[in-house]
């Protein structure tokens, strides 16, 4: 089902993307793949991550986006 609306342009930035495995992770090409039927989609991820699966998704990639880690 379709929602009537304007297709938006849609800018995520994340550092948990596939090939790593997990909740955050699925969530993220979850919600990614259905923002990508009806909008414009760019992905921002650190180097060696990509989409598991074939999309519209237009891809960017930024060296050292490692996300937010607390000191041990």
């Amino acid at each position: 089902m379709t929602h009537p609306g304007p297709r938006l342009r849609i800018l995520w930035i994340t550092a948990s993307y596939h090939p790593s495995v997990g909740g955050i992770q699925r969530y993220n090409a979850e919600v990614l793949r259905r923002l990508d039927r009806r909008h414009e989609v760019h992905l921002v991820v650190d180097e060696g991550q990509s989409s598991p699966f074939e999309s519209g998704i237009v891809h960017h990639t930024c060296p050292g986006l490692s996300g937010t880690r607390s000191p041990q």
